[in-house]
């Protein structure tokens, strides 16, 4: 019986390393003169996330990040499973809490992003700054 459950632990083990690479997709694109088709393309998505979900009333499962720094002529894209993003959260709430110089340091709540996935499917934050461009949806 202790073989057994030493290797499944082991499996899980093994396979936790495959399952965390599938919900976390991050690419980089060095070079980027002129980013407008990337945003072009993130807008098109996000229109038919509101097509199919006017109202916002599914349940989002993805949160994708669209980045471009104009100095650095970096576009940065990040894709990520909402169960990992809400996972990393509580952990950043724990620690704030056992730390708890960090909300008095930087006036942050935690507990106020937590419920962020409620907002439903479509565009959560959209910023466009001289040198950066910043999209943030979800799916």
């Amino acid at each position: 019986m202790m073989k057994f459950k030493t290797k499944i632990k082991i499996l899980g083990i093994a396979l936790l390393p495959l399952l965390l690479s599938s919900c976390f997709l991050v690419k980089i694109k060095r070079g980027v003169d002129d980013p407008s088709r990337y945003f072009r393309s993130a807008y098109r998505q996000i229109d038919r996330i509101h097509h199919v979900d006017p109202d916002r009333e599914g349940r989002p499962r993805r949160l994708h990040v669209l980045v471009y720094d104009d100095s650095s002529r970096e576009l940065i894209r990040i894709t990520t499973a909402l169960w990992f993003v809400e996972w990393c959260l509580d952990i950043g709430a724990k620690h704030a809490e056992w730390n708890g110089e960090f909300e008095e340091e930087f006036e942050f709540d935690w507990r106020a992003i937590k419920d962020f996935r409620q907002l439903g499917p479509g565009l959560l934050v959209e910023v466009e700054a001289e040198e950066e461009k910043v999209l943030i949806w979800l799916q």
